[in-house]
């Protein structure tokens, strides 16, 4: 399979978005620990917005979420794991989460296990 199948096209496909769903995952290139970022469509299958950082920190957090509503805007509902730094994110941009279940946590889950495998 090809990830540009998976990748969104926001010129076609943004009036299709639900919801958004966000998480990271550490990876490792040559020795080294990377954080990939993830926001994910759920309802379309779809990846919105990928991120790669050295740290997972609330600041880094908050750049990620504020690029993905300057991209996508803010109408729509966001999802996150519920850690301490996508609090401290969505407080310093005075917007209000979602945190998802075990079910959608899994969706979540098979999504970025797609991108570290692939």
């Amino acid at each position: 399979m090809d990830i540009n199948e998976f990748v969104i096209d926001r010129k076609k496909e943004r009036r299709k978005i639900r919801c958004i769903m966000i998480d990271e995952s550490m990876i490792t290139v040559k020795g080294e620990v990377y954080w990939l970022w993830i926001a994910y469509e759920p309802y379309i299958n779809k990846y919105l917005l990928m991120d790669i950082s050295k740290d997972r920190t609330a600041l880094r957090c908050y750049y990620f979420i504020k690029r993905l509503r300057r991209l996508y805007g803010s109408k729509y509902t966001v999802y996150t794991d519920g850690a301490h730094y996508y609090n401290q994110a969505y407080r310093w941009l005075r917007i209000k989460h979602d945190v998802y279940d075990q079910e959608d946590k899994n969706v979540m889950e098979r999504a970025v296990q797609y991108i570290n495998k692939g």
